[in-house]
Protein backbone atom coordinates (compact mmCIF):
# COMPACT_ATOMS: atom_id res chain seq x y z
CA UNK A 1 0.00 0.00 0.00
CA UNK A 2 2.89 2.58 0.73
CA UNK A 3 4.20 1.91 -2.97
CA UNK A 4 0.39 1.94 -4.55
CA UNK A 5 -0.48 5.20 -2.55
CA UNK A 6 2.97 7.09 -2.40
CA UNK A 7 2.75 6.50 1.72
CA UNK A 8 6.54 7.21 2.72
CA UNK A 9 7.65 6.63 -0.54
CA UNK A 10 7.05 7.69 -3.71
CA UNK A 11 3.75 6.39 -5.57
CA UNK A 12 4.87 3.06 -8.31
CA UNK A 13 1.72 0.89 -9.35
CA UNK A 14 4.12 -1.47 -10.57
CA UNK A 15 5.82 -1.82 -7.41
CA UNK A 16 2.36 -1.90 -5.37
CA UNK A 17 1.76 -4.78 -7.72
CA UNK A 18 4.69 -6.67 -7.10
CA UNK A 19 4.64 -6.95 -3.18
CA UNK A 20 0.70 -7.52 -3.71
CA UNK A 21 1.50 -10.78 -5.38
CA UNK A 22 4.04 -12.08 -3.18
CA UNK A 23 1.79 -11.24 0.00
CA UNK A 24 -1.56 -12.98 -1.88
CA UNK A 25 1.00 -15.72 -3.10
CA UNK A 26 1.58 -16.67 0.27
CA UNK A 27 -2.03 -16.65 0.75
CA UNK A 28 -2.82 -12.90 2.17
CA UNK A 29 -6.14 -12.05 1.83
CA UNK A 30 -6.00 -8.62 2.04
CA UNK A 31 -3.57 -8.83 -0.23
CA UNK A 32 -5.37 -10.61 -2.69
CA UNK A 33 -8.11 -7.84 -2.55
CA UNK A 34 -5.63 -4.69 -2.94
CA UNK A 35 -4.16 -7.26 -6.01
CA UNK A 36 -8.32 -7.78 -7.16
CA UNK A 37 -8.35 -3.82 -6.95
CA UNK A 38 -5.19 -3.37 -9.29
CA UNK A 39 -6.64 -5.45 -12.13
CA UNK A 40 -9.92 -4.23 -12.23
CA UNK A 41 -8.90 -0.63 -11.95
CA UNK A 42 -5.63 -0.97 -13.98
CA UNK A 43 -3.26 -0.16 -11.71
CA UNK A 44 0.36 -1.31 -12.71
CA UNK A 45 -0.92 -3.64 -14.94
CA UNK A 46 -3.66 -3.68 -18.00
CA UNK A 47 -7.48 -4.23 -16.98
CA UNK A 48 -8.28 -7.68 -16.41
CA UNK A 49 -11.91 -8.26 -14.88
CA UNK A 50 -11.48 -12.01 -15.30
CA UNK A 51 -8.16 -12.14 -12.88
CA UNK A 52 -9.73 -9.42 -10.50
CA UNK A 53 -12.89 -11.79 -9.76
CA UNK A 54 -10.22 -14.64 -9.56
CA UNK A 55 -8.40 -12.84 -6.40
CA UNK A 56 -11.70 -11.42 -4.48
CA UNK A 57 -12.65 -15.48 -4.65
CA UNK A 58 -9.71 -16.35 -2.94
CA UNK A 59 -10.02 -14.10 -0.51
CA UNK A 60 -13.76 -14.89 -0.25
CA UNK A 61 -13.05 -18.16 0.39
CA UNK A 62 -10.75 -17.20 3.81
CA UNK A 63 -13.86 -15.66 5.06
CA UNK A 64 -12.94 -11.52 3.89
CA UNK A 65 -16.23 -9.58 4.19
CA UNK A 66 -14.58 -7.04 1.49
CA UNK A 67 -14.06 -9.72 -0.67
CA UNK A 68 -17.19 -11.10 -0.84
CA UNK A 69 -19.34 -8.29 -1.03
CA UNK A 70 -17.25 -6.92 -3.78
CA UNK A 71 -17.33 -10.73 -5.73
CA UNK A 72 -20.96 -10.38 -5.01
CA UNK A 73 -20.78 -7.11 -6.91
CA UNK A 74 -19.53 -8.69 -9.67
CA UNK A 75 -21.53 -11.79 -9.93
CA UNK A 76 -24.44 -9.02 -9.96
CA UNK A 77 -22.94 -7.21 -13.17
CA UNK A 78 -21.05 -9.99 -14.56
CA UNK A 79 -18.27 -8.53 -13.80
CA UNK A 80 -14.96 -11.25 -14.93
CA UNK A 81 -17.59 -13.50 -14.12
CA UNK A 82 -20.75 -14.84 -15.83
CA UNK A 83 -23.65 -13.27 -14.63
CA UNK A 84 -25.23 -15.03 -11.31
CA UNK A 85 -28.00 -14.06 -9.24
CA UNK A 86 -27.97 -16.02 -6.78
CA UNK A 87 -24.58 -16.35 -6.24
CA UNK A 88 -24.31 -12.55 -5.87
CA UNK A 89 -26.76 -12.96 -3.29
CA UNK A 90 -24.71 -15.70 -1.53
CA UNK A 91 -21.93 -13.55 -1.55
CA UNK A 92 -23.86 -10.92 0.02
CA UNK A 93 -25.32 -12.80 3.05
CA UNK A 94 -21.75 -14.13 3.62
CA UNK A 95 -20.76 -10.43 3.85
CA UNK A 96 -23.63 -9.36 5.40
CA UNK A 97 -23.36 -12.37 8.04
CA UNK A 98 -20.02 -10.40 9.02
CA UNK A 99 -21.74 -7.31 9.50
CA UNK A 100 -20.32 -5.29 6.30
CA UNK A 101 -22.90 -2.56 5.91
CA UNK A 102 -22.99 -1.82 2.08
CA UNK A 103 -23.73 -6.20 1.53
CA UNK A 104 -26.48 -5.80 4.33
CA UNK A 105 -27.86 -3.09 2.21
CA UNK A 106 -27.91 -5.71 -1.33
CA UNK A 107 -28.75 -8.14 0.28
CA UNK A 108 -32.22 -6.43 1.24
CA UNK A 109 -31.84 -5.22 -1.81
CA UNK A 110 -31.91 -8.87 -3.31
CA UNK A 111 -34.69 -9.74 -0.98
CA UNK A 112 -37.11 -6.92 -1.89
CA UNK A 113 -36.89 -8.10 -5.50
CA UNK A 114 -36.32 -11.14 -5.92
CA UNK A 115 -32.57 -11.05 -6.86
CA UNK A 116 -31.31 -14.43 -6.47
CA UNK A 117 -33.61 -15.38 -3.89
CA UNK A 118 -37.40 -15.25 -3.26
CA UNK A 119 -38.90 -12.07 -2.55
CA UNK A 120 -39.20 -11.90 0.97
CA UNK A 121 -40.07 -8.67 2.95
CA UNK A 122 -39.56 -9.46 6.24
CA UNK A 123 -35.55 -10.20 5.34
CA UNK A 124 -35.22 -7.09 3.37
CA UNK A 125 -36.42 -5.24 6.23
CA UNK A 126 -34.23 -6.96 8.24
CA UNK A 127 -31.14 -6.10 6.09
CA UNK A 128 -31.65 -2.88 5.49
CA UNK A 129 -32.73 -2.23 9.05
CA UNK A 130 -28.83 -3.78 10.01
CA UNK A 131 -27.06 -1.33 7.53
CA UNK A 132 -29.30 1.76 8.22
CA UNK A 133 -27.75 1.00 11.97
CA UNK A 134 -24.45 1.42 10.54
CA UNK A 135 -25.33 4.17 8.95
CA UNK A 136 -25.92 3.54 5.57
CA UNK A 137 -27.95 6.17 3.75
CA UNK A 138 -29.58 4.02 1.18
CA UNK A 139 -30.64 1.53 3.34
CA UNK A 140 -32.47 4.51 5.61
CA UNK A 141 -34.27 5.73 2.60
CA UNK A 142 -35.26 1.94 1.38
CA UNK A 143 -36.89 1.18 4.69
CA UNK A 144 -39.18 4.52 3.77
CA UNK A 145 -40.64 1.60 1.73
CA UNK A 146 -41.73 -0.22 4.81
CA UNK A 147 -44.25 1.53 6.41
CA UNK A 148 -44.92 -0.51 8.92
CA UNK A 149 -41.41 -0.60 9.98
CA UNK A 150 -40.51 2.46 12.76
CA UNK A 151 -37.65 4.43 11.59
CA UNK A 152 -33.81 3.26 11.49
CA UNK A 153 -31.81 5.40 14.72
CA UNK A 154 -29.38 7.86 13.35
CA UNK A 155 -26.34 6.45 13.19
CA UNK A 156 -24.02 8.34 16.48
CA UNK A 157 -20.77 8.88 14.45
CA UNK A 158 -20.75 12.40 12.97
CA UNK A 159 -20.17 10.44 9.73
CA UNK A 160 -23.50 10.08 7.93
CA UNK A 161 -22.05 6.87 6.46
CA UNK A 162 -19.85 4.53 8.32
CA UNK A 163 -19.28 1.19 6.30
CA UNK A 164 -17.85 -1.77 8.70
CA UNK A 165 -14.01 -1.71 8.53
CA UNK A 166 -12.14 -4.89 7.14
CA UNK A 167 -11.99 -7.58 9.50
CA UNK A 168 -8.09 -7.24 10.20
CA UNK A 169 -5.70 -4.42 12.29
CA UNK A 170 -4.43 -2.91 8.95
CA UNK A 171 -5.84 -0.55 7.19
CA UNK A 172 -8.98 -1.46 5.42
CA UNK A 173 -7.76 -2.89 1.89
CA UNK A 174 -9.55 -0.42 -1.04
CA UNK A 175 -12.42 -1.59 -2.83
CA UNK A 176 -13.55 -0.65 -6.69
CA UNK A 177 -16.47 1.24 -6.33
CA UNK A 178 -18.71 3.73 -7.46
CA UNK A 179 -21.09 1.98 -9.35
CA UNK A 180 -24.03 4.27 -10.50
CA UNK A 181 -27.17 4.16 -9.08
CA UNK A 182 -29.51 1.88 -10.85
CA UNK A 183 -33.11 3.52 -11.71
CA UNK A 184 -34.68 -0.19 -11.84
CA UNK A 185 -34.16 -2.90 -9.87
CA UNK A 186 -31.71 -4.88 -12.46
CA UNK A 187 -29.67 -1.85 -14.07
CA UNK A 188 -26.74 -2.66 -12.59
CA UNK A 189 -24.16 -1.25 -15.20
CA UNK A 190 -21.08 -0.30 -13.73
CA UNK A 191 -18.28 0.88 -15.11
CA UNK A 192 -14.44 0.74 -14.44
CA UNK A 193 -14.94 2.31 -10.83
CA UNK A 194 -11.92 4.92 -9.47
CA UNK A 195 -9.83 3.84 -6.57
CA UNK A 196 -10.79 4.09 -2.64
CA UNK A 197 -14.24 4.59 -2.98
CA UNK A 198 -17.42 2.60 -1.88
CA UNK A 199 -19.00 0.42 -4.46
CA UNK A 200 -22.77 1.25 -4.30
CA UNK A 201 -25.53 -1.95 -4.63
CA UNK A 202 -28.54 0.05 -5.76
CA UNK A 203 -32.18 0.68 -4.98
Amino acid sequence: ECYEYGEGVEADPSEALKYYRLAAGQGHADAQVSLGNCCYNGRGTPVDYAAAAGYYRLAADQGNADAQYILGVCYYNGTGVIRNLPEAARYYLLAAGQGHADAQFCAGHCYEYGQGVQPDRANAEKYYRLAAEQGHADARKSLSRFPSAPPAPAPSAPEAFAPAAAPVEAPAPAKPDAFPAPSAPEAFAPAAPPHRRRVACGQ
